[in-house]
Parts: structure tokens; C-alpha cells; sequence
């Protein structure tokens, strides 16, 4: 729903990553009901990533997620980058290699920490096996390093020394952009106390200030938790509200049977407290409904709404913190000293050329005019909430031909399940 009512000007600047959660349903009809709710929720002009690493290859049939989404999201006007993955098998990688050429023939390619433990020359290797099979070359991929949850100062440490060995033998290729990602909101906040606000480090913002200097760029799990968790059937009302080095959680407990009418109590208390932002309700989307609910009873809305609102608050909290250099600021100011890896020896060149260093021009920057950074989200198709539509009537009338080719090709291609 965040997606939906993002402000105009972070549409250039945010690539969201958009993880398809794979349902009993199967993987043909996962992608199509994916499809079908971005086509709702995208506002126009914003480039989405996919991320199907969850759903299963398909060895039969003339069908494919990775060219059914490519091909469907062309369709209608959504550009797209599909997100590769070193352990791909090579059938998906000529996939995502047709579906980037439907659009404009290029991807991301996403490292886990935990792919690269082998070492520089099994991670070149794979590399060169994307090559081959996709038919793109590094210059079309920005490199995205997931760090996955850094919940402590070990786990910070440890992700630093992991993103520079990445970034030194990534630097033998001239990439479209790097950047680094990770998330450090827990998978309970069970544990935190009621009735006021609990500040929780964000140690994912102190991990990018680490290794900023290196000219890499910043993304996250949003306000969501990279460990996999099943929600809570009735939450209490909670906000999770971003700040520059924290997140203020806000938990009101029910009391005498109201419900989640205590939400109105918990909006009243975040409005006035340090933390709300100098534009108040126009911050962001989800700051106005926010506001809204601090003065007059609209609804409490549900665990989504809340999340839907944080998220909202939490894209406008950090371009506005990365474009006004208050994150740089800070990472030069504020560091904490950590221990420096020691010099390893070079990796093997790709094939081709000898180690190429990255010019600063092609890093992704923190976010400025001109710059992206990745907000990564999970998707699970057909159960995520829409919240009304959002489609215009002129992209209505520019789609119907869309509409039309897609049946054709739908009965050409026989049912979807």
C-alpha cells in the first residue's frame, strides 16, 4: 500500500525490491497474481525489482515467472530490473536474461554474504556463468550485496568485513552502481515494553556509514525483518517510526476491551513527541494518516495499515536523511572503530582484462538527484492488501491494447494453472 502513495519526487529514486513468497498455488499462477497487484499498487514511472529466488524453476510447458513478469509489466508500462542470483540455475538465467531485454536491458545482481564465504574464485566463476547465459555483461547490472540481519555491534562488524572483501572483488568489473543492503529490525517486538516509546538501534544505518566512504550505495528491509516470521493474529496497535539512528516503537497495549481503538491514544502521543517531523502531516503519506487519526476516530486500520504508514514514513525519512548529508555527516563524526580487514591477495581477473577500479562516476551515491537506492519488500502473491485503485483513467485507455495482446497470448500459451 506504501507504494502506492509514494510522493512524486522519490518515484526516480527508489527501486523498490519486490520478493515474490511462494504460495501452494504454484509458481505460473504466483507470478501472474504478483503481476496483477503491481499493476494496481505501481504508480507510474517507478521501476520495481523482482526477486523470484522462492519460487521454483519450471521445467515443462512454454511458461516461465521470470518472462511471464517481464513480459506482462512491459505490457502495461512497469519497467522492471529481475534480480539474479549467483546460484541460478542456468535455464533461469536466459529467463531473466529475455526478460531484461524486454525492458531496459539490465538487472541487479544480488550476493549474499553467505554466497561469497567460498572465496573470489568460485564467486568469478558463477560470475562468468551469468554472462554466458543472461548475455548481459556488468556494465547492465547494479550490484545489490545483502548483508541479510545485522542485529548487534558483532554482526555489524562482521557484515563490514564481508562488504569490503565483496567490494575488492567486485571492483575488477566496471559495475552500473553498487550498493549494500541489510536490515536490523528483530523478527518479535514482543519483548519491548507498552505504553510508550522504545527507541531500537538501527544497526543496518550504522553498517552503510561504515563502508560509505568505498562510494557504495545504501538500501534495507524497510521496517521489516530480513528473518522469516509468521505476523501475530491480532497485534496490539504498533507503529514502527524511523529516525536517523533509531526507530521509535511505539506498542499500546489494549485496555478494557477497546481493541485497537487504543491506536488513536499511540497516534496522539507520536504527534507530539521530539521525534515527529518538522512538516508534521506532510512529511509523507503516512504521517498525514497518522496526524488524521491523532484528531478525529477514522478507523484504527490493521496490522497493515500500520505497517503500510511506517513504511510510507520510513521512504521519506531516509531520502530526506541521504540527500541532506546528515548520513555522511555522521559517518565521518560519529564512527565507531572497527577493525580493518587485512590485505588479501588479488582475485583473478575476469576474463577479458586485468582489475579495472570502479570510477566514482558509476557508484550509486547516497540517494541525491539522480541516484537510487533499493527498498527491499516481500510479496506474497494474491494475499497482500490493495487498499483501493489507484490506476488513472488515461492509463486505463494507453493499456487496453495491452489488455488485448495479453489474452491473445494467455490462449495461445494455454491456462495458467
Amino acid at each position: 500500500m506504501a507504494l502506492q502513495h509514494l510522493a512524486p519526487e522519490l518515484i526516480p529514486q527508489i527501486v523498490p525490491v519486490l520478493r515474490l513468497r511462494a504460495t501452494v498455488r504454484g509458481p505460473i499462477r504466483d507470478a501472474y497474481d504478483f503481476f496483477l497487484e503491481l499493476r494496481e499498487r505501481a504508480p507510474r514511472g517507478l521501476c520495481v525489482a523482482v526477486d523470484l529466488v522462492e519460487l521454483a524453476d519450471v521445467t515443462t510447458g512454454l511458461r516461465s515467472p521470470p518472462y511471464d513478469i517481464g513480459e506482462d509489466l512491459a505490457q502495461w508500462g512497469i519497467p522492471m530490473l529481475p534480480v539474479i542470483r549467483l546460484v541460478d540455475s542456468g535455464q533461469r538465467l536466459k529467463q531473466h536474461g529475455t526478460a531484461a531485454r524486454l525492458h531496459r536491458d539490465q538487472a541487479i545482481l544480488c550476493v549474499r554474504v553467505d554466497d561469497y564465504a567460498a572465496g573470489s574464485r568460485q564467486a568469478t566463476a558463477a560470475l562468468r556463468r551469468i554472462w554466458r547465459h543472461t548475455g548481459l555483461a556488468a556494465a547492465q547490472c547494479d550490484l545489490l550485496i545483502d548483508c541479510g540481519e545485522v542485529s548487534c555491534p558483532a554482526d555489524v562488524d562482521r557484515a563490514e568485513h564481508a562488504v569490503r572483501r565483496i567490494v575488492r572483488w567486485a571492483s575488477h568489473q566496471r559495475w552500473n552502481s553498487i550498493s549494500v543492503a541489510s536490515g536490523a529490525m528483530p523478527p518479535s517486538l514482543a519483548h519491548l515494553p507498552t505504553d510508550h516509546p522504545y527507541p531500537l538501534r538501527r544497526w543496518d544505518a550504522e553498517l552503510w556509514q561504515r563502508v560509505a566512504e568505498l562510494g557504495i550505495g545504501y538500501s534495507d528491509y524497510g521496517i521489516s525483518t530480513p528473518t522469516p516470521r509468521t505476523m501475530p493474529r491480532a497485534p496490539i496497535p504498533t507503529m514502527r517510526y524511523t529516525a536517523d539512528d533509531v526507530w521509535w516503537i511505539y506498542r499500546w497495549a489494549r485496555r478494557g476491551g477497546r481493541r485497537n481503538d487504543r491506536f488513536y491514544d499511540l497516534c496522539r502521543a507520536l504527534v507530539t513527541a521530539d521525534h515527529w517531523p518538522a512538516q508534521g502531516a506532510e512529511f509523507s503519506w503516512g504521517d498525514r494518516e497518522i496526524a488524521r487519526r491523532a484528531r478525529y476516530p477514522l478507523g484504527p486500520g490493521s496490522a497493515t495499515s500500520w505497517i503500510a504508514w511506517g513504511t510510507s514514513h520510513h521512504l521519506a525519512h531516509v531520502a530526506e536523511w541521504l540527500g541532506s548529508g546528515r548520513a555522511a555527516h555522521h559517518s565521518r563524526a560519529h564512527r565507531a572503530p572497527s577493525p580493518r580487514p587485512s590485505p588479501s591477495p588479488p582475485s583473478p581477473p575476469h576474463a577479458g582484462g586485468g582489475p579495472q577500479p570502479l570510477p566514482p562516476a558509476r557508484r550509486m551515491s547516497p540517494l541525491t538527484s539522480g541516484s537510487r537506492t533499493a527498498v527491499r519488500f516481500d510479496i506474497r502473491a494474491g494475499t497482500a492488501h490493495h487498499g483501493g485503485r489507484d490506476v488513472t483513467r488515461s492509463w486505463r485507455r494507453e493499456t487496453t491494447s495491452a489488455r488485448r495482446s495479453m489474452g491473445e497470448r494467455r490462449r495461445r500459451m494455454g491456462p495458467i494453472s
